[in-house]
């Protein structure tokens, strides 16, 4: 075993010694190297293959793949507006209707972020501070995030993010669709 140790402390000097202290620092007397050993049942958990992911998983690692910048651009309202769809007042059947018309042709048209508002859902005293009652708190809210994942609307939603106040804050959402 200390044989192991030896050679880590050879591969370690190695490593090290074309390396330079900063200016006005010295450097360290015996620097031990930040290697561990690691086990053998280690090495053959991480060779085995992995379990392909569900669909849900895969949504969510699409979902992922906007750059930061324009993640933050988005999340900020910075992104240019191109379409904007008012859900108010609507059904969930003509409400989902609109929707995926709204975003078809959004996408047939190449544009890259629209705005879509369902609303806050209805602020009743009882309903609304009662834990578990779903149609209060806005439906279509909870529902647009849904169709969105779902398949004919995934193929063209790149990103969905809850819009900033100046665009409606949790009443709207963002939506950066992916290119034709």
């Amino acid at each position: 075993m200390s044989n192991d140790k030896d050679d880590d402390r050879s591969l370690w000097s190695r490593f090290t010694q074309g390396i330079r202290p900063l200016k006005g620092r010295e450097m360290p007397i015996e620097a031990t190297p930040p290697l561990q050993k690691t086990s053998k049942k280690l090495k053959t958990s991480i060779a085995a293959p992995l379990a392909v992911p569900k669909a849900e998983t895969i949504q969510e690692v699409a979902q992922n793949t906007l750059d930061w910048r324009t993640l933050d651009k988005l999340k900020k309202g910075k992104m240019p507006i191109e379409a904007v769809l008012d859900l108010h007042g609507l059904n969930q059947e003509q409400a989902y209707n609109a929707f995926h018309g709204f975003v078809t042709r959004s996408s047939v048209a190449q544009m890259r972020c629209i705005l879509v508002i369902t609303g806050k859902g209805k602020r009743d005293d009882e309903s609304f501070y009662s834990i578990g009652e779903r149609s209060q708190r806005g439906i279509l809210r909870e529902r647009v995030q849904d169709w969105v994942r779902q398949a004919p609307l995934s193929a063209h939603v790149l990103r969905c993010e809850p819009a900033h106040r100046t665009h409606g804050g949790t009443g709207a959402f963002y939506l950066y669709l992916k290119r034709n």
